[in-house]
């Protein structure tokens, strides 16, 4: 799609957001009018981006067929597959924002600028600002920064974890006198530990006469330089750090610096508002540097992942946003989830809490065998909710295999926030246990009406999962640890496999024959030479043995011969009994 874009004034701009001016029909209005103007809009490939000079604007794209090119930024640290550039040059020295609000898919935005005019590659670009869920546009994205007139700022726009559909792409100035401080380099998210002295230092150029002050979780803080020490860090202080830049009246924040407590000493693992971002450290500024789009790769040797045997983990879900096609946990309402990583560096069995969280909690626990694509993937293990008794804490445990990931959600009922303590410990007294079959199934012949429960007696750590077969045809909708049949027929003979999956070990797959039978209507005839005549209606495809016994509580004899059945009846003669005996009939 491509659109015209004009020059608004700021005024215009605000009239536009209430709704007074279109400025989609204005640019129109334009493009018919002037006759000689050239439409433009987002493009795929970098090489190919469109230049702004435009105070304002407006687009609208669908990112679907978009690609990545070659050595293309992660843009926001996220993972994404179909962004889209454009080029902005700055008309005047300004405080600029760009923002994705009415796009109708979850956006990652960045803004970069080369170093020197004549740099062209990816590896030269710096970065100036990058956002993922800006507070106040759910899952658009909004990124700020001091802009100088004349300088060339690069635009992307992609769609986190491979996002797609219609790109609205938003962005205004506010003009200053002076040229504005720069951002070279903002703190990297991290988790500390409890006590530790922590600082956060942002590098500017240009202060000039800037007035600086920090905030945490968007509250000023009587701290006015580019470095932040909290001396002696608490839990108190997790949360979100930004550092407000205001110049000639005109102000804009910094990204975000996400600070939380690992007690265990993982630096680079971090409780996340995505489930994706758990699983690699999310941060990948530092000096204006990043990382190839090529990875990170979700792998065991994923930096985000925590590995320690017992520790906590207390994190800020404050700004926690619910993601419309994750799982719902528990069955509760949430919508403060934040996901964390966690990998074995031993067998054994984890046990979690929330003891210590400030708000009502409830936890699950999921795996997945890689690669983790979608929450589909996800192998639900068990949840919790309020279990300890101990101010809305929740408790769970489960096996964990060594080397095995799992993924851990903290929530809040009814989209509680605040500050969560997730505390884990790894028994290695209590190893994992894998499907096992304690007992082999019988043999499975069965009279006809009767009532039938197929049920193979297995142990193994849970949760076990069932899926089974009658022949290679799945039984739709059967999960359960057993087959329940009323009043059998014949029709269902068959050979039923119960296949039992775990986290833990290979599937195991059980044989678990059905042979449904009709019993045949045995006839005893005497006759004048005192044999017997023993008679009984046979099934074409059955085979028949005779048994017989002396007494009831004695074992069964079978006779040497076996009888196979045509459909017709099966008469057997001279039958001589010298004793009283007991005889039947046996189905094999």
């Amino acid at each position: 799609m491509k659109i015209v874009v004009s020059s608004l004034s700021s005024a215009a701009w605000r009239r536009q957001r209430r709704g007074a001016l279109s400025f989609l029909g204005l640019a129109c209005v334009w493009l018919c009018l002037s006759g000689d103007a050239v439409a433009q809009s987002l493009e795929d490939h970098f090489t190919n981006r469109v230049t702004f000079t435009s105070a304002t604007g407006d687009l609208t794209a669908n990112n679907s067929s978009a690609t990545i090119d070659p050595g293309e930024p992660l843009h926001g640290g996220k993972r994404g597959g179909h962004s889209m550039w454009i080029s902005w040059v700055a008309p005047t020295n300004c405080i600029v924002r760009f923002q994705t609000g009415g796009s109708d898919f979850d956006t990652v935005l960045a803004a970069y600028r080369f170093r020197d005019p004549g740099d062209t590659t990816f590896e030269q670009l710096q970065l100036v600002a990058s956002e993922d869920d800006s507070e106040g546009f759910g899952h658009g994205s909004r990124v700020e920064f001091g802009a100088t007139a004349g300088h060339r700022y690069e635009i992307a726009v992609d769609g986190y974890f491979g996002a797609t559909g219609t790109v609205v792409l938003r962005w205004r100035i506010d003009a200053i006198s002076v040229a504005p401080p720069v951002i070279l380099s903002i703190p990297a998210d991290r988790a500390v530990q409890l006590n530790e002295a922590v600082e956060l230092a942002v590098t500017l150029t240009n202060l000039g006469a800037a007035d600086l002050r920090w905030y945490f979780n968007g509250v000023g803080l009587d701290e006015f330089t580019t470095n932040l020490v909290v001396a002696s860090f608490q839990t108190t202080n997790v949360g979100r750090y930004q550092l407000r830049v205001r110049v000639d009246g005109q102000q804009f924040y910094t990204p975000p610096t996400e600070v939380q407590i690992n007690t265990d000493g993982a630096t680079n693992a971090l409780a996340r508002d995505k489930t994706f971002d758990a699983l690699v450290d999310g941060l990948l500024l530092g000096g204006g540097e990043f990382r190839a789009a090529s990875g990170p790769v979700f792998s065991a040797a994923a930096a985000g992942v925590s590995r320690g045997y017992n520790g906590s983990q207390v994190f800020n879900t404050t700004y926690a946003t619910p993601d419309p096609s994750e799982p719902n946990h528990c069955g509760l309402n949430g919508g403060a989830s934040y996901w964390y990583a966690y990998q074995p560096p031993a067998d054994g069995t984890l046990v979690l809490d929330t003891i210590g969280s400030s708000f009502d909690t409830f936890i699950a626990a999921y795996t997945f065998n890689p690669p983790l694509t979608s929450y589909a993937d996800l192998i639900p293990l068990t949840c919790d909710n309020d279990s300890v008794g101990t101010d809305g804490a929740a408790r769970l445990e489960f096996a964990a295999p060594r080397n095995r990931q799992f993924l851990l959600v903290l929530d809040g009922v009814n989209g509680a926030r605040g500050i969560a303590r997730l505390n884990y410990m790894l028994d290695t007294n209590r190893l994992p246990v894998v499907p096992t079959l304690l007992q082999s199934p019988s043999p499975g012949n069965m009279a006809s009406g009767l009532s039938v429960i197929l049920q193979p007696a297995v142990t193994g750590s849970p949760p076990l999962h069932f899926v089974w077969h009658k022949g290679t045809n799945l039984l739709a909708g059967e999960t359960n640890g057993f087959l329940q049949f009323v009043n059998i027929t014949p029709a269902h003979s068959g050979e039923y496999h119960a296949t039992i999956f775990s986290h833990v070990g290979e599937p195991l797959d059980v044989l678990m024959p059905l042979n449904v039978v009709i019993p045949p209507q045995i006839q005893l005839t005497p006759q004048a030479d005192r044999s017997m005549v023993l008679s009984f209606p046979g099934i074409a495809g059955q085979r028949y043995v005779v048994e017989q016994t002396d007494a009831l509580d004695h074992p069964w004899q079978p006779w040497t011969n076996s009888y196979s059945g045509d459909g017709s009846l099966i008469v057997l003669t001279n039958i001589f009994i010298n004793s009283n005996a007991f005889l039947r009939v046996r189905i094999e």
